[in-house]
């Protein structure tokens, strides 16, 4: 260590905290390390550091360096980390092609290193190579994603990197020779987009910069890269389209700043004169100047450019330069003109490598083979402040560590083809580490209260405070009463509220601390506390009864009494009550002005539900009743599975209307006609009071889902689109865009239209769009599936956690909870909102009450053990000091054990607890009581089916059901395969229940233990077989002019498979044209006597060969033409026939005589 190292160490306390900083002089060398490689060549050409360590990269195998000569293959793409301390953090090699893999750029940012360069896959430029840029981490090396981005690139490429992406250029040898510029993801390594520069000559790009108002791309072309112009040329950031291009002298991007590009031309002419450039962002020159500048600026700071001579890593000038001279150079980014220039001594063999500092020109001055020298030079006029010998022969300047503490210097070996190695130091600068300031204190302030206040005893106080620290955050926040103290006492979060502050006079301090663990003084308020009046204390008796028979609903009963002062409760928005008996399913919901309608989806029926939870279901609707709507009179669905439409009157009587657009999922009123938004056609659909349709296709598609109206326009959410449409009563359609992600429900307020967003919780929200089309967007934490306005504010049916949300017209959210599961649609009724709740076959009626709640909790085990149900809660509006209130609810519990049951009071849901104000809550609940549950195992039930048959273009048939289901709560007939309900109660006698095709599996179930399962099978009419939709009737085959069956006939009478002209098949052929011997008597059909008729003529109809004409031996005729006829009876004479052997005999041939034909 040289005798100028020194190294002092600062301790300091601010605020308790202690750190030390360390800095050193001159030159010292603090560690020296060879980079090597197991391959023994190891040669980094392109390096880059940070405060995480400094990172190589470059060849191992020896090609590269080799002028790409195809005889020089091998080297493999080499990158390295080197850690602050010198030691080797990890080494990777990569052997993309057989022959060189180059890397030529580098750059870092805080997520990875960033490697551009050379697949030489061919051994030559024109042989095969590609471009990859590659990412890897910085913690081992290994690569994160590598991507090939163009074949046949030269030295040329650069990359720089952004805060989303990496930028790339490259030249292509490809043709006349153009430039390739991309853009890639720096997260995935994605291609976002690919654009060339094509001039018709050889491009040859020099550098690349970024900021945010575009790519700019900087290089030189001319014929076969002979130079005569420079270009250079802005992109567009998102799509890489060319915003502008000039062809000025400038050839290279040394920098970019807000506003500006700074350029330059270096000609390698006689003069060695240059051309230095300032250009505004929208290409126009601002000022040029020129000199002997002998290389290319590259750093800006301090409105100055500084002009070291050579780039930041040491890359030596080319070019021939005739009397050259050296200066280092500084000019004014104002106005161009010099700011200083320090000549640079110059001897045969001398080059000049530069790095900007805060402090200082940190430089390598190389002379030849003989050991370099370390010196610093002014930032102000660019003169020598101090120069070190003793480095390695042509070093190089990799970077500085810190605030100029320290310097990286590389030296690469290059021995052979086949040997390369380097040296790595790190050597101390003269600069001091910047301390950091004292820290300063935050301040405290209570904005509410905004000033002492004075409240009853038991009353809420919120208290808000904030903090403020100007050089900082804040990090805690401490509430404190009874002194300022450390920490806190009663709150450590920055609002809250407190209501048991004791009566009489209460100080609240209130501090906060930074983020270097510094408190500020304590801001204060007075909470004067006086008494309270006497306060209400509810509390509960024990549940009786203490026994109950197993399956017989018995009457749960306890007292609820006030020990305390009056209880008069608050009125609280968001009390539930859910009403069970739905159909499955339910989806949409809407209110006729007194009931509530419910579409039951999976069931295709719909309920009507009364205020108070009394439930009317109706079948015959179509298939998939999705959305339902009120026109004054009837209410509307539609049908999404059958393409319809149903009108219902009050009275129940159904009426369907085929002939929307393919899957209506919504349904709205304009006031006149009702529309539909047709999900599976991308299409409206307004439909008359009459029936009639008009089907309108939306301009693009996007799956409507949602449909309302303004009053005067019909409004769209386009579920896969993002948007909304707007809809004129004459079909002219506005298509507004920017709501939240796939728009499912929309709903009109009064002035704007609200949309429900979201399938998941992260996507989920409400989007407010005004009448023209502006839309603001509010994010919600849960899965909204529906809309509806009260009035005043939108509610949204939360699908994923059984709740519903409340948003004001300012966004401004509030969640109840405590519906069904999965609610889906919302309505409003004039007072309440209703949601159906889709997996639990109900609906929830939500409002406001004034009353406090009180209610049973059951245990499937004793002493509240096991699983506890809560029942449905009952009101009390008031109850006066020291009375009492009974409550009961009825219950069946369905097994012989024992539960236990409780009664609480003014302890509903989390939106509805605390309703009163009591002096204890801590005894709302009474003890638990113990009940036995004795009694005989149920019956399981009974289930009988009769079968149907379906009739000719028909898909169903009315099947009949009978049963008997004992102890059932809720007893219910389903037809499991056709998802829909076939009767509910204990009993039913040759009920309806329809059938589809094939089997269907019926069930009887008493909603406690026992399923009663039977199949039965409904078969189409023999007329018309089942042809996958309905019992289709086959199409007569004999009629049709075509041979059905290849017989090479058609039709009754000519083919004698048709026994009529409506017969539906050709097929089978009688006996007697089927080409087959049937009877084994050696003679087919024509040539069988058993196919002749009764006039001895050939029949090919006829079905069997066996049988012949009558017997010939008694019909008076000479059948074989022998002059003898028949059989006499007398033997044989001589009028008689020797054929014939009996009057029966069917054959006048004599044996052994072959019959004519």
């Amino acid at each position: 260590m040289a005798s100028l190292y020194k190294k002092v160490l600062f301790i300091a306390a601010i605020w308790g905290v202690s750190f030390s900083v360390a800095y050193a002089v001159r030159g010292d060398l603090v560690w020296q390390q060879a980079i090597t490689h197991s391959s023994g060549y190891a040669l980094p050409s392109v390096y880059a550091n940070d405060a995480t360590g400094v990172y190589l990269a470059g060849e191992s195998g020896g090609a590269c360096a080799g002028g790409w000569s195809p005889t020089l293959r091998g080297a493999r793409w080499y990158v390295e980390k080197r850690n602050l301390d010198g030691s080797r953090a990890w080494q990777r090699s990569e052997n993309y092609t057989n022959t060189s893999d180059c890397p030529r750029e580098i750059e870092l940012d805080a997520t990875g290193v960033y490697i551009s360069g050379v697949n030489n896959s061919g051994g030559g430029l024109a042989g095969g190579s590609t471009w990859r840029i590659e990412k890897r981490s910085k913690v081992n090396g290994l690569v994160i994603w590598s991507r090939v981005v163009g074949n046949i690139p030269t030295f040329d490429n650069g990359i720089v990197v952004d805060g989303t992406s990496v930028y790339g250029v490259g030249q292509y040898f490809s043709g006349n020779g153009y430039a390739r510029i991309v853009r890639i993801n720096k997260t995935n390594g994605a291609l976002v987009w690919a654009e060339n520069t094509v001039l018709g000559q050889g491009v040859s790009p020099s550098s690349i910069a970024v900021n945010g108002s575009g790519v700019y791309v900087a290089g030189t072309y001319g014929v076969t890269w002979g130079v005569s112009s420079g270009f250079v040329e802005r992109r567009n950031l998102t799509n890489g389209n060319l915003v502008w291009r000039r062809t000025p002298n400038v050839t290279k991007i040394f920098g970019i700043d807000a506003q500006n590009l700074y350029l330059q031309q270096a000609s390698f002419m006689a003069t060695g004169s240059a051309t230095t450039e300032k250009w505004g962002l929208g290409g126009s020159p601002v000022w040029s100047t020129s000199g002997n500048y002998t290389g290319i600026s590259e750093r800006i700071k301090g409105g100055v450019i500084e002009n070291p001579g050579t780039r930041t890593h040491g890359l030596a000038m080319g070019g021939t330069i005739v009397n050259p001279t050296f200066s280092l150079t500084a000019r004014n980014t104002s106005s161009g003109g010099p700011a200083w220039s320090a000549p640079l001594p110059m001897v045969s063999g001398t080059s000049y490598g530069y790095v900007l500092g805060n402090q200082g020109i940190y430089g390598i001055r190389r002379v030849g083979a003989s050991p370099a020298f370390l010196q610093k030079r002014s930032l102000t006029n660019g003169a020598l402040g101090w120069e070190v010998g003793g480095l390695p022969p042509q070093s190089f300047p990799v970077g500085i560590e810190g605030n100029d503490e320290y310097m990286y210097v590389l030296r690469t070996i290059f021995a052979s083809n086949t040997s390369a190695s380097a040296v790595l130091q790190k050597r101390e600068l003269d600069g001091v580490p910047v301390l950091p300031p004292s820290n300063q204190v935050p301040t405290a302030t209570i904005t509410v209260p905004a000033g002492n206040i004075t409240v009853a005893s038991g009353s809420t106080v919120t208290f808000t405070g904030t903090g403020n620290d100007p050089d900082g955050t804040i990090a805690a926040y401490g509430w404190n009463r009874g002194g300022c103290g450390a920490g806190a006492n009663i709150s450590s979060a920055s609002s809250f509220t407190k209501s048991d502050l004791p009566v009489g006079t209460n100080t609240i301090y209130f501090h906060v601390r930074d983020n270097s663990m510094a408190w500020s003084p304590c801001d204060s308020v007075t909470v004067t506390v006086t008494p309270a009046p006497s306060q209400p204390d509810l509390v509960a008796s024990a549940v009786t009864p203490v026994t109950a028979v197993r399956n017989t609903p018995v009457s749960l009963s306890a007292q609820i009494r006030n020990i305390g002062g009056t209880a008069t409760p608050s009125t609280i928005i968001g009390s539930m009550t859910t009403y069970g008996g739905t159909g499955a399913g339910p989806f949409g919901i809407a209110s006729d002005g007194t009931n509530m309608w419910v579409t039951n989806g999976s069931a295709n029926s719909v309920t009507k539900v009364s205020p108070t939870g009394t439930m009317t279901t109706y079948g015959g609707v179509g298939g998939g009743p999705r959305g339902i709507a009120f026109d004054g009179t009837n209410m509307w669905v539609a049908n999404t599975n059958s393409n319809s439409v149903t009108r219902i009157t009050p009275g129940g009587v159904r009426t369907s209307y085929g002939g929307t657009g393919g899957g209506p999922w919504d349904i709205a009123f304009d006031g006149t006609n009702m529309w539909t938004a047709n999900i599976g056609s991308n299409s409206v659909t307004k439909i008359t009071p009459a029936g009639g349709m008009t089907t309108y296709a939306l301009p693009v598609g996007g799956a409507p889902w949602g449909i309302a109206s303004d009053g005067t326009n019909m409004w769209v959410a386009n579920y896969n689109a993002n948007r909304v449409t707007k809809i004129s009563p004459t079909g002219t359609m506005t298509t507004y865009s920017g709501t939240g992600s796939v728009p499912r429900a929309i709903a009109f307020d009064g002035t704007n239209m609200w949309t429900a967003n979201g399938t998941a919780l992260s996507g989920s929200s409400v989007t407010r769009i005004s009448p023209t089309g502006g839309m603001t967007t509010y994010p919600l934490a849960r899965v909204v599936t529906d809309i509806a306005f009260d009035g005043t504010n939108m509610w949204a049916a939360n699908f994923s956690n059984n709740s519903v949300t409340r948003i004001s017209p300012s966004g401004a959210a509030t969640v109840y909870s405590g519906t069904g599961n999965s609610p889906w649609g919302i309505a409003f009724d004039g007072t309440n909102m209703w949601v159906t709740n889709n997996a639990a076959t109900s609906v929830t009626k939500i409002g406001a009450h004034s009353g406090f709640q009180n209610f049973f909790q059951v245990a499937s085990g004793a002493n509240g053990g096991g699983v506890i149900t809560g029942l449905l809660p009952s009101t009390i509006s008031t109850l006066a000091a020291g009375a009492n209130s009974p409550i009961t609810r009825s219950y069946t519990f369905p097994n012989i054990q024992t539960y236990s049951a409780r009664a609480c009071a003014d302890k509903g849901s989390a939106s509805d607890a605390g309703t009163v104000v009591e002096a204890s809550e801590t005894n709302n609940c009474g003890p638990w009581q113990n009940i036995t549950v004795s009694g005989s195992a149920p019956t399981a039930p009974t289930l009988t089916a009769t079968t149907c048959t379906i009739a000719a273009n028909a898909s169903t048939c009315p099947g009949r059901v009978t049963w008997v289901i004992q102890n059932a709560t809720t007893p219910n007939v389903y037809n499991q395969t056709r998802s829909a309900s076939c009767g509910t109660g204990a009993t039913g006698t040759n009920a309806p229940c329809t059938l589809g095709y094939g089997n269907n599996t019926i069930r009887a179930r008493d909603n406690t233990t026992f399923i009663r399962d039977i199949t039965v099978n409904a078969a189409c009419v023999s007329s018309a077989p089942w042809n996958g939709t309905i019992c289709a009737p086959a199409a007569p085959q004999c009629s049709d002019t075509t041979d059905n069956d290849g017989d090479g006939l058609n039709n009754y009478p000519a083919d004698p498979g048709c026994s009529s002209a409506t017969d539906t098949t050709e097929s089978p052929n009688p006996a007697c044209s089927n080409n087959s011997d049937d009877d084994g008597d050696g003679d087919v059909d024509v040539d069988d006597l058993g196919c002749e008729n009764t006039s001895g003529t050939y029949d090919p109809r006829d079905s069997d060969e066996f049988n012949v004409p009558p017997t010939q031996c008694n019909d008076g005729i000479d059948n074989d033409s022998d002059s003898k006829i028949d059989w006499d009876g007398n033997g044989n004479p001589a009028n008689a026939d020797p054929g014939c052997t009996s009057a029966a005999d069917t054959s006048e041939f004599n044996i052994g005589t072959i019959r004519p034909r």
